[in-house]
């Protein structure tokens, strides 16, 4: 490894420190895929300015609010968008929404995600919809691992279910299995209320032709690529049930956001096209100076 020309390092920043005291001279490009930076001291910042050659985000939102924070950092940065593989990800369904529709939820489970405002929303939601139901897929860390959140959410949801909720909990499931529930959905919905650094479960959405309801925050309205779709205050209900209701009313509306959805996703975020962009910037890398 010390031999090589050039080294990318993907979110673990401690790493970088100890690898140039192992003498490495070659180039070194961080790529974050968090908002984790943000949070670091100006003198962590300083030494990762005189560490590294390039800093790659995943969104345009993530690179500005980095720089808004620290000022300071002075080498390259670049973006670099999240791909899908389309043979992974594509629609399987007749594209309009059902008189019965299915609303999911995929992702991790914690504050951030606002999974226990989702659960009200969806309560709400039956009101005007009886026989709605909402599958939430994830847990709370990687792999299955689950947290205090998440035991929160499934206390919540076995409430629901025992009164008029039709909540099917599904726990951590594999990548590989994922485009069977977004092609299942009528509408994916995801409402970070904090941050969120790019948002590839939307894109994933989109790309099985299942319109994605996010926040207008973060990297989101990157993946997304349309208004419609986004709401300001995911804590406003009737802001998010009049936006849902609108597009599962509306075939006409719903067809036409598919399309313009899919396009979008299908032209921006396909793997091939994420790997030309990358390899573009490690040969750009590569034919600089070291300094």
């Amino acid at each position: 490894m010390l031999s090589s020309e050039m080294l990318e390092i993907h979110n673990s920043i401690e790493y970088i420190s100890k690898i140039r005291k192992l003498n490495f001279s070659g180039k070194i490009i961080l790529h974050m895929h968090n908002d984790y930076l943000n949070k670091l001291s100006k003198e962590s910042i300083h030494t990762l300015n005189s560490q590294i050659n390039l800093l790659i985000f995943p969104s345009k939102a993530l690179k500005n609010e980095f720089l808004s924070i620290h000022p300071e950092f002075t080498k390259a940065i670049e973006v670099v968008y999240n791909g899908y593989d389309p043979k992974k990800f594509f629609p399987q369904k007749e594209v309009m929404p059902k008189s019965n529709p299915i609303i999911g939820y995929i992702g991790r489970f914690d504050k951030n995600k606002n999974i226990l405002n989702l659960l009200d929303i969806y309560s709400a939601l039956l009101d005007r919809i009886p026989n709605l139901e909402f599958y939430l897929i994830g847990s709370g860390k990687s792999g299955g691992v689950e947290n205090k959140y998440q035991r929160l959410v499934l206390q919540k949801i076995e409430a629901m279910n025992r009164k008029d909720g039709k909540i099917i909990y599904l726990g951590y499931v594999h990548n590989d299995q994922l485009f069977k529930y977004y092609n299942l959905f009528d509408l994916f919905i995801s409402l970070p209320v904090h941050t969120e650094a790019f948002g590839m479960t939307f894109v994933e959405a989109l790309a099985c032709q299942t319109l994605s309801i996010g926040t207008n925050l973060g990297g989101i309205p990157e993946a997304v690529g349309c208004n419609e779709l986004l709401v300001n205050n995911p804590k406003d209900h009737r802001e998010v049930i009049d936006k849902i209701m609108k597009i599962l009313s509306d075939e006409i509306l719903y067809q036409s956001l598919v399309k313009k959805t899919f396009h979008y996703v299908s032209i921006n975020f396909q793997w091939k096209s994420i790997q030309t962009k990358q390899l573009k910037v490690l040969d750009q890398v590569s034919q600089e100076k070291q300094e």
